[in-house]
């Protein structure tokens, strides 16, 4: 099984928009997360937890699966993909100053900070970014290993791009300029 790898791609404008309504449209009826226990951070940063709402997302969800399971079959990803089982969602709204740390998801087989294999996808939808700022890009970083040794990697998200990655891969945001950058992710399982 290969657990080392990135997939950029991006969604249709209006596929992207429909998300994006659908989003704003069930965040404004909840509380934003207020501890910082997430990776998100700045003080323009406010981030939704959606699993309880899931099953308002269910088309978003189902969807989301199915073009991933495309996207990796595609490209001869080797991963399970007939157990892929949704598992988490969130939304996250940025401001000038937002980023995300450093971080990686849980090893959800025995729930550790520290998996060995993965143990499922985090997929990040971009919703909306801010026009392009020199200064401060917020730019999308990831760590992969490869048979060189560990190399980082960056990409300057746009409007639709997804990202799929092993839920081991180390990943961030940089500190993004003026404009508001909103994100769905998703968390699958096998």
């Amino acid at each position: 099984m290969m657990d080392n790898f990135a997939i950029v791609n991006k969604l249709k404008e209006e596929l992207t928009d429909g998300i994006k309504k659908q989003i704003d449209n069930l965040t404004s009826n909840i509380n934003y997360y207020s501890d910082y226990k997430k990776s998100t951070r700045g003080e323009n940063s406010k981030q939704y937890d959606l699993y309880d709402h899931r099953s308002n997302l269910e088309s978003i969800i189902d969807g989301t699966a199915m073009m991933v399971k495309k996207l990796l079959k595609d490209r001869k990803i080797d991963v399970p993909l007939d157990n892929l089982k949704f598992f988490n969602a969130w939304s996250v709204y940025g401001q000038k100053g937002s980023y995300h740390l450093l971080h990686r998801h849980k090893n959800h087989k025995n729930n550790s900070n520290d998996p060995i294999k993965a143990t499922g996808l985090s997929i990040v939808i971009y919703l909306a970014v801010p026009e392009k700022d020199i200064k401060n890009p917020g730019q999308f970083y990831f760590i992969l290993h490869d048979k060189n040794g560990v190399k980082p990697h960056q990409i300057t998200p746009e409007k639709g791009t997804i990202i799929i990655v092993p839920n081991n891969v180390w990943h961030g945001a940089e500190p993004q300029g003026e404009g508001l950058r909103q994100t769905l992710n998703l968390e699958y399982t096998w």
